[in-house]
């Protein structure tokens, strides 16, 4: 294995802070010679519920990312939807279209190569997600796998001292009130009780939540509540994880 592996390990192991285990996951990762790094949650099937649990990418490729809509079609998430697992920008033989306009517009920024790690949750869209750059090639082998496995490390880490709860919305862009409403609404209180509970008028509760679900793809509040608590946007207690279940598994209104 290699040889930055167990001490990077150990470290992100033996931090108890988010903020610790932020730092230890960032130096291993400088070990394995990997320079930025952004992870999250991702839905394949409705990107802008995707969220972002740690992001230190560069401003200016994020507002290119935006710039061209990469939120809704970013290629190499895409790729997802066949089943891929783990995967080097230079595994991808046929760069074609967005793909190949996506990796060039990266090595614009000095990035030779890159490592995607998904992450399965549950159901066939749903991924937790660590994309890594490099500048040099992805090496083969165990240099490989040891950044894969410490990859996931330190995102489940990462994610259970959050907990669950992403840093930002990056595709819904749900404002502090849209998400007020939601994580209310997701206690089980109505418009009514809402409103009351944010001193303004049920109606405005109901435009904020209207809002919300156009945002975030969704059909109907529950389905919206759904969304917010599985990917993190809004936070989950420990009471609410049964209820939150049953909604993700109820039927349209």
């Amino acid at each position: 294995m290699a040889t930055w592996f167990w001490p990077a390990c150990e470290a992100v192991i033996a931090a108890s802070s988010r903020a610790d285990v932020q730092a230890a996951f960032r130096a291993g990762l400088d070990a394995a010679g990997y320079d930025r790094m952004a992870a999250g949650e991702i839905d394949i099937d409705n990107p802008r519920r995707s969220t972002m649990i740690v992001n230190d990418w560069p401003q200016a490729w994020f507002e290119i990312y935006q710039a061209e809509n990469l939120i809704d079609d970013d290629p190499l998430v895409m790729h997802l939807r066949g089943g891929a697992g783990p995967f080097a920008w230079t595994d991808l033989k046929r760069l074609e279209g967005r793909t190949r306009w996506a990796i060039d517009a990266a090595r614009g920024f000095g990035w030779v190569d890159g490592l995607v790690v998904p992450l399965r949750r549950a159901g066939a869209s749903h991924f937790g997600l660590v994309s890594l750059t490099r500048r040099e090639p992805v090496p083969e082998g165990e240099e490989r796998r040891a950044a894969i496995v410490f990859a996931a490390l330190g995102y489940e880490r990462l994610r259970h001292l959050s907990g669950g709860l992403a840093s930002t919305a990056a595709g819904a862009n749900l404002t502090p009130r849209e998400l007020a409403c939601l994580d209310l609404a997701a206690q089980g209180l109505s418009d009514s009780g809402i409103a009351e509970r944010l001193g303004i008028a049920a109606g405005t509760v109901h435009d904020h939540v209207e809002r919300s679900k156009r945002k975030l793809g969704a059909r109907t509040r529950t389905e919206a509540v759904a969304a917010v608590t599985t990917l993190g946007i809004i936070p989950l207690a420990p009471n609410q994880a049964e209820r939150a279940g049953k909604i993700a598994r109820a039927p349209p209104e």
